[in-house]
């Protein structure tokens, strides 16, 4: 991943080099930051958008590194993931204390499992 500067190209950053997944890369607002969600091979990334600083990361493995669906900011704080090949479906809680961000999977289990598609967040419930 990294960020090119949109009127020169120039490279204005890199981050660390990670396996990436299939999913898009987006941004959103999580505990009152914007960032840069990034699905990698073995984890779920949130990026500093000024330099590519990886902000927090949850452990998310799915078979062959296949995180394929796009995850869904369900509020200000929380993600919600899914993944297919087995894998399942989860909640991540994402906070910040003294401008630290921390996050933890707060839940997951196999009943969903969003393969090429992605869910939609409707109303208070999300459908796949």
């Amino acid at each position: 991943m990294f960020a090119l500067d949109k009127q020169t190209g120039e490279i204005l950053w890199r981050a660390a080099d990670e396996n990436q997944a299939y999913m898009s890369s987006m941004t959103a607002t999580l505990a009152g930051r914007e960032q840069l969600l990034l699905g990698a091979k073995r984890e779920i990334q949130w990026l500093s958008l000024e330099e590519g600083k990886i902000l927090w990361a949850v452990k998310w493995t799915v078979s062959g590194g296949n995180n394929i669906a796009q995850p869904i900011v369900v509020d200000g704080t929380h993600v919600f993931i899914s993944a297919g090949y087995g894998k399942g479906c989860g909640l991540i809680e994402v906070s910040q204390t003294a401008g630290e961000f921390s996050a933890k999977l707060i839940w997951e289990n196999k009943r969903l499992k969003n393969k090429f598609t992605s869910s939609v967040l409707h109303e208070g419930h999300i459908y796949g």
